[in-house]
């Protein structure tokens, strides 16, 4: 028969934060509710996978963040930059 160690639930729910992460890039609310099923399914796993599923949490909201940044700070330039134009005109 087939060797079941509840491992596979791991590698589905890490595709999922990158799938998710990759097509909700822009919209935090939209990736939390999307993530929220697999999540659950692995905290119903007893706890066995619980550094890795923090991990795997902590990695794309870490990411939003620095995106976040970054955004702001090349809008902050951009801003910058067409009022210096404005200005010369």
């Amino acid at each position: 028969m087939f060797y079941f160690d509840g491992s596979f639930l791991i590698i589905s729910l890490l595709s999922v934060f990158f799938i998710s992460a990759i097509a909700l890039s822009d919209y935090l609310a939209a990736f939390c509710l999307h993530i929220t099923p697999p999540v659950v399914t692995v905290l119903l796993d007893d706890g066995e996978h619980l550094a890795m599923l923090l991990l795997a949490i902590s990695l794309p909201l870490i990411g939003f963040s620095l995106q976040h940044l970054i955004r702001r700070r090349v809008n902050r330039f951009t801003r910058r930059l067409m009022h210096k134009l404005y200005e010369e005109k």
